[in-house]
């Protein structure tokens, strides 16, 4: 008879594992609309993604026009300001989130409108041509570059180089 030991081996292997999404990402939260100029806008947005995220797309529209969508790849923070935009005009944005697998679905949408944007020139020529009893006029109004319809803002010192006198009606000597 043989007689000796037996000795058993129990061999656990182990390796690095990385988390990888397995289907694409969630929609992100809504926009939140941060800051507005005549020309920019400024979004925020919760990810809404328990996993990673490579990148999020933007698209926006204005909303009195017709054609495509512009749209902006590639950012990887959850703020983004969107510039190059026509002043006093409204504006749809949407964001998405890309994963290994591809782009998911857009969040809901946001609509803000830009900011106004002061006239190009001072209006020449003022005025105080008897319209009607209170209208003043003035020749110069500069154009705007919106789509949609202007809003404008001026104020005018009203100046009467002379006055009539108090009693005759008639003006004073200069």
């Amino acid at each position: 008879m043989i007689t000796g030991w037996i000795t058993l081996i129990q061999v656990h292997h182990t390796q690095d594992c990385t988390s990888s999404s397995s289907s694409l990402p969630k929609a992100p939260g809504t926009p939140m609309v941060t800051e507005t100029t005549a020309t920019s806008i400024t979004i925020t947005w919760d990810s809404g993604n328990p996993d990673p995220v490579s990148y999020y797309v933007i698209e926006y529209k204005s909303k009195s026009q017709d054609g495509p969508y512009q749209i902006k790849e590639d950012i990887t923070t959850t703020r983004y300001s969107i510039g190059g935009l026509s002043p006093n005009s409204e504006y749809e944005i949407w964001v998405s989130a890309v994963n290994s697998i591809g782009q998911g679905p857009p969040s809901e949408s946001v609509v803000t409108r830009t900011g106004e944007q002061a006239p190009a020139s001072a209006p020449r020529n003022v005025q105080g041509r008897m319209l009607s009893s209170t209208s003043p006029g003035w020749d110069g109004a500069p154009q705007f570059q919106s789509q949609d319809l202007p809003t404008l803002h001026f104020a005018a010192d009203v100046l009467f180089p002379h006055r009539l006198g108090k009693k005759t009606g008639k003006e004073p000597p200069s």
